[in-house]
């Protein structure tokens, strides 16, 4: 989903996810959006959210504030319980 217009049906906001990719080592794999959508999606999912509508993706490289990350990608999005259309 890109914006609340495309719910067919009720919804309800959950609450604000993000997911993060992080690169602990230089020899591991470098951080990635899929990796970050996905802890975001896992995030979605303890709050019973059957939606989630991704603002951005950002690439953070020398990660001096998480100190455990050489560099990282966080996705942010808002979470939906979107009531199913019953024609579908």
């Amino acid at each position: 989903m890109t914006s609340e217009k495309e719910f067919t049906g009720h919804y309800k906001f959950l609450g604000l996810v993000e997911g993060e990719s992080c690169q602990e080592k230089a020899y591991h794999a470098v951080p990635n959006e899929i990796d970050a959508r996905t802890e975001a999606r896992r995030q979605a999912y303890k709050l019973q959210a059957n939606a989630i509508i991704f603002s951005q993706c950002v690439m953070i490289e020398a990660d001096e504030a998480a100190k455990y990350c050489l560099a990282s990608t966080v996705c942010y999005g808002r979470a939906y319980k979107v009531e199913q259309d019953k024609n579908d």
